[in-house]
């Protein structure tokens, strides 16, 4: 198996090379850009400028490298107090067959991601995890797969490597929290399913039954990875492994506008053999969702800015996850400060509460961990984006003996 996947590593650094390649070669028949400026005066939407990209998508290739840091400080409670960088250097290359000239309604998609840094979870010994990129230190092959549209793009089929966490379960005002529950409910990423860093193999199809109402169903690799420290990634299928199953259904407004709405409920189950909590071996897992936002209060007629609400609500089954429930809810508003129509504010409060099978293995748990997040995403060009985010930790880990915690982010999104 580590034959395997050193294989597949070597064969995506292999096309990384491939793809800065042709990039640099076709980059010097183009006219040099800086980054800052285009011809015509508009800012780029690259740090490092066009190099070629246009053109190389007017053919079916694009690429992009997109890196993400945070820079934390736990100033008081949880475990220990400490201050450190986490980031994430991200590499995607895509071929779309059409115009490439092969066949029509395809979609090859590539992205690796790097992990490095300090992780901000061993400071404040949180369950939900105060990052959502909070990882050990690896480089893995995220996403790699083919895409296919059917039915003038209103069904579309995937197979291949795939984060399920990107397609389901997705608020869009949640998602600009920092924490990892607002981005994904927490009682769906307990255990290592296929999800960021070690994602797994899977069939995916997407259906828009009508303008606004979609079914999305998906079947992966039922342990992409070792459950608990989630490193011996594993791209090989077996029984014993089992397959993991999850659809969503729900009414999404095509646009952002000031109507914008979304709800929507999920299932999920795993057929697969774990150990549990309690250390027993167990065969199969489930559990459910639902998920909604709103735009309250917009600030004109057809307009993006204004003020949003988002809940949300996960359960797992109670004898043999950590994480029974899960409650997350706050409000968003695009463009608080005038002239600074792209930026958002948010404000969120979710709980994680904790089994009565996970309070019996470790007598003195907490009922639940409980996380109050502010966070300001500031968007300053096209290709940079600052995010200062605090957030109070209350319980962390449900574990008695650790204070409430306060950490500090300063999050930054570099697009290349």
């Amino acid at each position: 198996m580590k034959r395997r996947l050193i294989i597949v590593k070597q064969a995506s650094n292999a096309l990384l090379i491939l793809t800065l390649a042709v990039v640099v070669l076709f980059s010097r028949q183009c006219p040099a850009q800086d980054g800052s400026e285009s011809e015509d005066g508009a800012t780029s939407a690259y740090a490092l400028g066009d190099l070629g990209r246009e053109e190389l998508a007017e053919q079916g290739f694009t690429w992009e490298i997109f890196a993400m840091n945070d820079t934390w400080g736990n100033t008081t409670g949880g475990v220990y107090r400490r201050a450190s960088t986490l980031g994430n250097l991200y590499t995607m290359a895509e071929v779309d067959t059409e115009k490439a000239g092969l066949w029509d309604g395809g979609r090859l998609h590539f992205e690796g991601v790097y992990i490095y840094g300090g992780r901000p979870v061993r400071a404040v010994g949180d369950f939900q995890y105060t990052s959502s990129i909070d990882s050990f230190e690896t480089y893995e092959i995220w996403e790699a797969y083919y895409e296919h549209s059917l039915r003038d793009d209103r069904l579309t089929v995937l197979i291949g490597i795939k984060d399920l966490t990107r397609e389901f379960a997705v608020l869009q005002f949640a998602y600009r929290g920092i924490n990892s529950s607002f981005t994904t409910p927490s009682t769906i990423t307990q255990y290592g399913y296929s999800f960021y860093p070690t994602t797994g193999l899977g069939i995916q199809a997407n259906a828009q039954t009508s303008e606004n109402t979609y079914i999305l169903a998906a079947v992966y690799d039922g342990k992409p990875s070792e459950p608990i420290t989630w490193r011996s990634h594993d791209y090989g299928l077996s029984s014993k492994d089992g397959a993991y199953f999850i659809s969503e259904i729900g009414y999404k407004d095509s646009e952002m506008s000031d109507s914008y709405g979304k709800l929507a409920v999920g299932v999920w189950h795993n057929t697969g053999h774990f150990t549990d909590i309690n250390g027993y071996e167990r065969t199969g897992n489930t559990g459910a969702y639902i998920i909604g936002e709103r735009m309250l209060l917009a600030e004109s007629e057809g307009s993006t800015q204004g003020l949003g609400v988002f809940g949300q609500a996960g359960q797992a089954a109670q004898d043999r996850n950590p994480n029974s429930w899960y409650f997350g809810g706050g409000l968003h508003y695009q463009g608080p400060i005038p002239d600074r129509d792209d930026d958002e504010l948010m404000l969120g409060l979710n709980m994680a509460t904790f089994s009565s099978r996970y309070r019996d293995a470790y007598p003195g748990t907490e009922h639940a961990e409980r996380v109050v997040e502010l966070s300001y995403r500031m968007a300053l060009t096209p290709y940079l984006t600052l995010t200062p985010d605090v957030q109070y930790v209350n319980n962390p880990g449900g574990d008695p003996t650790r204070n409430d915690a306060v950490i500090v982010y300063l999050r930054s999104e570099v697009l290349l």
